[in-house]
Order: C-alpha cells, then sequence, then structure tokens
C-alpha cells in the first residue's frame, strides 16, 4: 500500500507530520468558534462558562468522528479485484475516485457524500449523548448547538480533490 492512496487529510499528517501542530489548533479554534458564535446566537448569558464545559470534549469528539469517516473512506482501498473480475468497476469507480476526486463520477461523489453524513451524524451524537452533558443549557439549546457544530464542522474536506495537489 502506498500513501498516495490515501485520502486528505490522513495521508497528508503522515507524510507532513508537523502540520498536526496547524491543524490540532485550527480544529479547536473553529469549535470554539462554533460554539460561541451558536451560544451567542441562542442568546446564552454566561457564553465563557459554556465554552469552557464543553470545547475539549467537542474537540475530542470531533477528531473521533472525523476519523471514522476516514476509515471509512479508506476501506474503499481494501477491496481488490483482479482486471478479469466482474466487479472490476468497484477499482475504476470508487477506489481511485474517492482517493483523488470525489467529483469524478456519482459512485465515488455518493461514497463520499456517506462518509461526510456519518462523520457529521457522529459529531451530533457524540455532543448531544456525551459533550454537552454538563453544559449550563436547556436541552433544546443543547440539541440546537450539536446540530450547528455536526453542520459547521462536518469534514467538508472530504471533498477536496487531492489530485489537485498531487
Amino acid at each position: 500500500m502506498k500513501l498516495y492512496n490515501m485520502i486528505f487529510p490522513v495521508w497528508l499528517l503522515w507524510i507532513f507530520p508537523t502540520m498536526w501542530l496547524i491543524i490540532m489548533p485550527a480544529n479547536l479554534i473553529i469549535d470554539g468558534l462554533v460554539i460561541w458564535l451558536t451560544l451567542k446566537f441562542l442568546k446564552i448569558a454566561d457564553i465563557k462558562t459554556a465554552l469552557k464545559t464543553v470545547i475539549w470534549r467537542t474537540w475530542v469528539c470531533g477528531f473521533l468522528a472525523d476519523f471514522v469517516g476516514c476509515l471509512l473512506l479508506f476501506s474503499v482501498n481494501l477491496i481488490k479485484f483482479s482486471p478479469e473480475s466482474q466487479i472490476y468497476w468497484w477499482w475504476n469507480n470508487n477506489m481511485m475516485a474517492v482517493n483523488y476526486n470525489a467529483f469524478a463520477n456519482i459512485y465515488a461523489f455518493t461514497f463520499t457524500t456517506f462518509a461526510l453524513f456519518i462523520s457529521a451524524y457522529l459529531i451530533y451524537w457524540f455532543n448531544s449523548r456525551f459533550c454537552l452533558k454538563e453544559a449550563p443549557l436547556s436541552a433544546k439549546q443543547k440539541k440546537q448547538l450539536a446540530i450547528s457544530l455536526a453542520v459547521f464542522t462536518a469534514p467538508y474536506v472530504f471533498f477536496l480533490p487531492s489530485s489537485l495537489i498531487f
């Protein structure tokens, strides 16, 4: 298995480990900004306390949800067929397209969108069940914040064509 077959950002983080030093704080800032803006929109009085209560769990669980989506995308690399196989289209229509450009065909786009939705759902689920449990918010506000985090911090980078980079 070669590293250039891996989807962004996983392969980028393995090839350039120092990218973690940029990705992790940037993700923390984005998560914090989404939480802050959502709490401001919900007219929460003590935003600072609510933010301190949830930011670290939200950040870690967001990475976990993104990692699950990356594993799902990477799973297309695990299925190998010979050119003589009746279902060799998997290689041409899914594996290569998912790895290099999700917009190459409908199969790759659908699969990448599915991985994005799984990650977004997990972001929502982790936040609603675990991360926001101790937040000084009502149940309705917790649900709205979890939805906001799922929508605005979903890994849209899955659609970034790695073929543009190499």
